[in-house]
């Protein structure tokens, strides 16, 4: 407790069944071999052909999508993904370690969405977390991260150099984890790996969502949408998730 500010840290742990029910997860499991083998097959392209488009590296992680598929295979594409292009760390959500990726493994190269590095970075990592933890953890890390980006640099609750809340960010995030959704679905994971097989950069995130507020201090923030339980804020987040609702 400090001034007007709570923190709490809980701790669960990870292999009674309790999390996942809380995480809202549908008992997918992701196999951490099937994530080295498409990390590792996605490291192979990008030696071969550097590619610092995000869409392209979609398509190729969802390049089987047009044969046969399932949740664990999409679900370890969309791992290894945030792997590639975040950090090789990503793979821990599913269990994999270091050694198992160090014959193949490259540094992150730079890749973007809409000329952005930062947006494939979100929309990866949202998708990943969607896969491992459920849509409700990746909703609130995105949420949580722009909080963090909006405080004053001195903050010790400021993440680096903090560049603003932005719902450009917030959107790319739940852009990620809804097509994780989708993906992972019984009922639309062999559409979704197909759409993803030929994904552009507007399917992916579409190019109206750039014009959202960006780089917001933590009181214009506040002074403009209220707070995260605010309608304000909740109304900005529905007019994402219905442009979005059109792609998936």
């Amino acid at each position: 407790v400090d001034k007007e500010v709570v923190t709490a840290t809980l701790r669960l742990p990870t292999k009674t069944g309790l999390f996942d029910r809380l995480a809202g997860l549908s008992g997918n499991t992701i196999d951490a071999r099937s994530v080295v083998r498409a990390y590792c097959n996605l490291t192979a392209q990008q030696r071969a052909q550097p590619e610092g488009d995000f869409a392209a590296q979609v398509r190729r992680a969802f390049a089987f999508g047009k044969s046969s598929t399932s949740p664990a295979r999409n679900g370890a594409a969309l791992i290894a993904l945030a792997m590639l292009v975040t950090d090789e760390r990503a793979g821990y959500l599913a269990g994999v370690q270091p050694e198992q990726t160090r014959s193949c493994r490259i540094d992150p190269p730079t890749v973007t969405l809409h000329g952005r590095a930062d947006l494939s970075k979100h929309w990866a990592l949202s998708a990943a977390l969607a896969v491992t933890q459920g849509t409700q953890v990746a909703s609130a890390v995105g949420e949580w991260k722009e909080l963090a980006d909006s405080l004053p640099a001195h903050s010790s609750f400021a993440l680096g150099t903090p560049s603003g809340f932005s719902f450009v960010d917030l959107a790319a995030d739940r852009a990620g984890y809804r097509a994780a959704t989708a993906a992972m679905s019984p009922l639309t994971r062999n559409a979704t790996a197909k759409r993803l097989a030929e994904a552009t950069a507007d399917e992916l995130l579409p190019q109206s969502l750039l014009d959202q507020p960006d780089g917001m201090t933590d009181g214009e923030f506040n002074r403009r949408f209220g707070g995260l339980d605010a309608d304000r804020y909740k109304a900005a987040v529905h007019r994402i998730d219905r442009i979005l609702a059109m792609e998936w």
